[in-house]
């Protein structure tokens, strides 16, 4: 099944060869069908996948063919817990790139050929279980990157940045190929398959020595990091982000960022674990640079897409710091962070028309206006004016500043017109959509020179901006009341302050990966083909408000249910690590149950034609699922088996408090 999974969009590459250019439609059939089979196929190897059951080899749906024989060379394909979701995100993110490169309309057999052969490399690297076909799918993958950014890049700088991702990426290339051989060359195992050069490293004898870690590791290090912009070697990431056609940014940002991480946790951590000791150290370092300097310089940014750029090379600093901690909980945190890093693009658009159904009157007929009126989704932006019907010529001179202060972003200014009692009104038609950043910092200009005249600015782009600031202003009171409510009646449930910060840091871990999620399908268009929608760009914000309500309240009632059974084993007597276990043991079928019980009801709203119904009901099923698995069944037991019995911590005054009003469960009463 794996070997069909990679090879359906390399044989499609092929079958295009010898399609000829002019059929459009046999093209893009063709590249939709490869995909959409590997993605079908990995969505029923990931259903059928099952960790107690893996083959000998530790891994399932392994099959391995020798090549070179002499070398140790053969083709060993397999997934395992590590993989198996890459195999999928990687056939589905492909898939997505496939439906959205309709918008190449130059030279289309060329780059369907190259996404093709893109999304083989992808699925094979991740699948891989030989480090010579691993390197060999990864620059499979990775030299179609060029040249799709060289051709079909946008931007006047789309040259520029393809010489640089070039260089970058080769040299990270580089670097990870010397590792590779000098990982081979070392060990002795006379063998490039990672399961047996796992097994023959780890017998004592042929351990390597801790100076041969110490070339090898840094080596493998660098090279992956390259790759995934670890500062200082970071520069190319943003440019290329901003340069790349749409097929190649989703597959590359969304998939290939991930194989420094997926090689340094499957090859250098597992086969290097000295040297990697005393690398972690520096790696941390490395990863400051990629919080703090490239989250300054992503603060400091006008242009947007260097903005998305560098914050996305920020975030990968918290993943590298999960890897460089070296520990379950670590690893755990650095995978839900990577899933949760696509919440800070995060763009925020006004309900309209366009979150109804294609087949809707109203979005059909607010489309022909767009259309046939050149108004590009944008609405006027209207100044009332309290004025009398003589003071015509006051409200002109006002007309004049306003069209001088609006400048090219107004595509027409409407001569001052006279409503009645007393009230004159001044219309503009602004360039591009009404939740553009140009066209509400027009609104906050407008407003300030009109302000003095006692003028008002309405319209879509300021009833969304009014709609913003009316919910920020309640955002910092509605947090206060909900952080202290949290932290006050869990502190009265177990005692302790560690617990309640905890289950906090944890529900908004939650959120934030369901609200990454929610970018990743709804804004990107990640599966838009799939649920049977079309990506409007963003996300409407009173939506986020009731997923971030909803997804924070059921986290919150996961964690309690958990929070109480473990603290009732341990009150009977266990040590904390025994009462995590006992405790995740008692209520982890029951939250799964619940949770997917959850799931399955909220989950129908994807069903709905409605955008944001559907987007509601696909985010929060999407998070409580992360919430019930990751979250309570992994990163939670695993933390508090590491704090151990510092987890019950308290002040000793707030110990006092808690053994007078404390929340207990009543005795039951004895008979007489």
């Amino acid at each position: 099944m794996l070997t069909f999974i990679i090879c359906c969009p390399l044989a499609a590459a092929i079958l295009l060869a010898f399609v000829p250019g002019k059929n459009r439609v046999v093209m893009r059939g063709v590249a939709l069908l490869a995909t959409l089979v590997s993605a079908l196929l990995a969505v029923i190897m990931f259903v059928l996948f099952n960790g107690a059951e893996v083959a000998a080899s530790g891994y399932r749906f392994d099959q391995q063919v020798p090549w070179v024989a002499a070398l140790g060379i053969s083709y060993h394909v397999g997934v395992d817990g590590i993989n198996v979701g890459l195999v999928l995100m990687g056939a589905i993110v492909a898939f997505a790139a496939a439906c959205v490169a309709w918008e190449i309309k130059e030279r289309e057999k060329e780059f369907y050929i190259l996404l093709l052969v893109m999304a083989g490399g992808i699925l094979g690297a991740f699948a891989s279980l030989d480090l010579f076909f691993f390197y060999f799918f990864h620059e499979l993958a990775l030299v179609p990157t060029f040249i799709m950014i060289g051709i079909w890049g946008r931007g006047e700088q789309k040259n520029y940045a393809t010489f640089q991702i070039t260089i970058y990426l080769s040299i990270g290339a580089l670097l990870a190929l010397v590792g590779l051989i000098a990982l081979y060359v070392q060990s002795g195992a006379k063998t490039f398959d990672i399961p047996a050069l796992t097994q023959y490293i780890y017998t004592e004898k042929h351990s390597l020595s801790l100076a041969a870690q110490q070339f090898i590791f840094p080596l493998l290090l660098f090279g992956f990091g390259i790759l995934v912009s670890l500062w200082p070697f970071h520069t190319w990431a943003p440019l290329g982000y901003g340069s790349a056609p749409t097929p190649t940014a989703m597959l590359h940002a969304g998939v290939l960022k991930k194989f420094g991480l997926y090689g340094l946790i499957r090859i250098a951590l597992p086969l290097l674990p000295d040297a990697a000791q005393g690398w972690m150290q520096v790696l941390a370092w490395l990863c400051l640079g990629n919080l703090v300097y490239c989250g300054w310089v992503a603060m400091r940014q006008k242009d947007f897409n260097r903005l998305i750029g560098y914050s996305s090379v920020a975030h990968m600093g918290f993943v590298f710091l999960g890897i460089a901690s070296l520990t379950l909980i670590g690893v755990t945190g650095a995978v839900l962070v990577a899933i949760a890093s696509p919440a800070l693009r995060l763009q925020l658009i006004p309900a309209d028309a366009h979150v109804l159904p294609s087949f809707s009157q109203s979005r059909q007929i607010t489309e022909d206006l767009d259309r046939e009126f050149a108004s590009n989704g944008a609405q006027t932006i209207s100044i009332v004016l309290p004025a009398s019907p003589g003071s015509g010529a006051r409200v002109a001179a006002l007309s004049l500043s306003a069209q001088r202060t609006a400048g090219a972003q107004a595509r027409e200014v409407a001569p001052p017109h006279y409503l009645g009692r007393g009230t004159w009104e001044i219309e503009l038609l602004p360039r591009g959509t009404e939740a553009s950043a140009a066209n509400q910092l027009l609104v906050k200009r407008l407003r300030t020179l009109v302000h003095p005249a006692g003028a008002l600015v309405g319209g879509g782009t300021a009833w969304f901006i009014d709609q913003k600031a009316a919910i920020s202003s309640h955002v910092p009171l509605s947090l206060t009341i909900l952080v202290c409510v949290t932290l006050g009646i869990l502190f009265l449930m177990t005692g302790s302050v560690v617990l309640p910060l905890m289950a906090l840091l944890m529900n908004l871990l939650t959120v934030a990966v369901g609200a990454g999620l929610l970018v990743l399908i709804f804004q990107d268009g990640h599966g838009s083909s799939l649920l049977g929608f079309s990506p409007i760009g963003g996300l409407e914000e009173s939506n986020l408000v009731l997923l971030f309500t909803v997804a924070f309240a059921l986290s919150t009632d996961y964690g309690v249910f958990l929070f109480s059974r473990i603290k009732e084993i341990r009150d009977g007597g266990l040590p904390t690590r025994e009462a995590v276990a006992q405790g995740l043991e008692r209520t982890g079928r029951l939250i799964t149950a619940a949770a997917l019980l959850f799931c399955v009801a909220v989950g129908a709203f994807a069903t709905s034609h409605v955008f944001f119904i559907k987007q509601f009901g696909v985010g929060t099923a999407l998070a409580v699922a992360i919430d019930a698995t990751f979250v309570r069944a992994l990163l939670v037991p695993a933390l508090m088996g590491r704090l151990g019995e510092r987890t019950w911590w308290a002040p000793r005054p707030l110990r006092r408090l808690h053994a007078r009003v404390g929340l207990r469960e009543l005795s039951e009463p004895t008979s007489a």
